[in-house]
């Protein structure tokens, strides 16, 4: 991962407007406990193409880690406003509503996921999570 984060680094030193390399530098960073540098680089890619969904996926990924499952929720949004059928950001925001004891809010997104690519690994068994145990 650190030679991958070096090597992002040097596309970056030529071309700092890459975009997939300002976020793949951001996700080493992330691996490697820097996370205040992957939230930079997540922000700077934010910044640089607001109409991206994948700098508020980056950064909603990087506060469920963090288990700041509210702000993982207002990224999730911001990146389902922009791509409204993008299936595993639906999943991360239902599993990050279970956590905040939003049962009816989890249950729905995950449903949602679930018929947009209901070949997500453990769709099913998440399902089952989030639902009270009355409707098991």
């Amino acid at each position: 991962v650190r030679a991958a984060h070096l090597l992002f680094s040097e596309v970056l030193d030529w071309v700092p407007s890459h975009l997939e390399a300002r976020l793949a530098r951001g996700r080493c960073s992330r691996d490697l406990g820097d996370t205040i540098a992957a939230f930079s680089d997540f922000l700077r890619a934010l910044h640089q193409a607001p109409q991206s969904p994948s700098p508020h996926i980056e950064l909603g990924d990087l506060f469920f880690a963090k288990k700041n499952y509210m702000r993982a929720i207002s990224h999730y949004d911001e990146a389902l406003s922009i791509a409204p059928r993008d299936a595993i950001t639906l999943c991360r925001r239902g599993i990050s509503h279970h956590h905040r004891k939003r049962t009816e809010q989890a249950t729905e997104d995950l449903m949602m996921a679930k018929r947009i690519d209901p070949e997500i690994p453990n769709i099913d068994r998440y399902i089952r999570m989030v639902q009270p145990k009355s409707r098991r």
